[in-house]
């Protein structure tokens, strides 16, 4: 069986640059290839670089003031930019002054009872559409 380049590319990636943690079966003619390739062999001097790297740092772990600055950082309040508690303040009055449904002031309409009356009639049939159960409701209730 022929190993395949790209495979033994596989095989560094996956299993890095000590051979002992190959697979088995294609542990020797990856060997063979790589020592014959000057790719290959630069590729395997990568990955064993590449795990000597993770195992220093694996041993020495990540420096005390690394781990102090996150922490400080993730456990101090939140900071709101000084303009933020004025800003929505005066978003909220402007959306209640610019808002015709929310003025705080309403003032009385004069209408004929004969307006007044078609007000009633579609405030009767917005009401009766909206709280009127379906038949398939009444079969429920």
């Amino acid at each position: 069986m022929t190993i395949e380049t790209a495979r033994i590319h596989e095989i560094l990636d996956a299993y890095g640059g000590d051979s002992a943690r190959w697979p088995v079966e294609e542990r020797d003619e990856a060997l063979a290839r790589v020592a014959a390739d000057p790719v290959l062999l630069a590729a395997h001097d990568e990955a064993r670089s590449f795990d000597a790297q993770l195992a220093g740092w694996a041993r020495g772990g990540a420096p005390a003031s690394d781990g102090a600055a996150v922490a400080a950082r993730v456990l101090a309040p939140a900071r709101w930019p000084r303009f933020a508690a004025g800003g929505l303040a005066a978003a909220v009055a402007l959306f209640i002054a610019v808002n015709p449904f929310t003025s705080v002031v309403k003032t009385p309409v004069t209408t004929s009872a004969v307006v007044a009356t078609a007000d009633t009639d579609i405030d009767s049939t917005a009401f009766s559409a909206l709280f009127t159960p379906t038949p398939d409701e009444e079969t429920i209730i």
